[in-house]
């Protein structure tokens, strides 16, 4: 029998490779970017039935009141059910999401179609029964094209995933302005057009 021993950098590769999933879906991990692991909360469910600068995970997000986002779903993870199951209490709907936990319990891959609604993800945040939360960040025109990596802080199994964004329609209050400086652009060209013609 013939042995032959790897050098480690190449045992390391290979065992990554076939530890990865093996499913078409997958893609590199440009969507999300790893904001890190802070030490805050613990954060109660934000409420949507308050603004988003009510929930102190929204503003401890965002950085701001101002700019903190709209809670979309939450993504609970336990014992009974190891894939976890959506609490549907925010503004999208669970079928929008997909998330696949692995690593019993310790990373997910994590999709999202938000076609049909008005709404863009811009953050993920891991939790883990604890005051750890790991943040991600996404650019809200940024499309789920395939499975993206999240993980925890590889030590305590995920408990829940929180997931925040923002909605795409413009306020009435904006497009009602948008539409004036449109109409008043449209009346200045004709006015212009009506005295080059005298």
């Amino acid at each position: 029998m013939i042995t032959c021993r790897l050098p480690f950098s190449v045992r390391f590769m290979l065992l990554a490779l076939i530890s990865l999933p093996a499913c078409g879906h997958l893609r590199a991990n440009t969507l999300l970017q790893d904001k890190g692991i802070f030490l805050a909360g613990p954060f109660p469910v934000p409420d949507i039935h308050q603004p988003p600068s009510a929930s102190a995970e929204a503003v401890f997000l965002a950085g701001s009141v101002a700019n903190a986002p709209l809670f979309f779903n939450q993504f609970l993870i336990d014992g009974a059910t190891p894939q976890g199951q959506f609490s549907n209490d925010g503004w999208v709907n669970g079928s929008a999401f997909h998330v696949d936990v692995i690593n019993n319990g310790g990373s997910a891959w994590v999709s999202w179609d938000f076609s049909g609604t008005h709404y863009a993800l811009t953050y993920i945040s891991v939790n883990f029964d604890n005051t750890f939360y790991h943040v991600y960040g996404t650019d809200p025109l940024a499309k789920s094209e395939g499975a993206v990596f999240i993980t925890g802080n590889n030590l305590d199994p995920i408990s829940h995933i929180h997931f925040f964004g923002v909605s795409t329609v413009p306020e009435s209050g904006s497009s009602a302005v948008m539409l004036l400086m449109a109409v008043l652009g449209v009346a200045m060209l004709h006015r212009r057009l009506l005295s080059k013609q005298a």
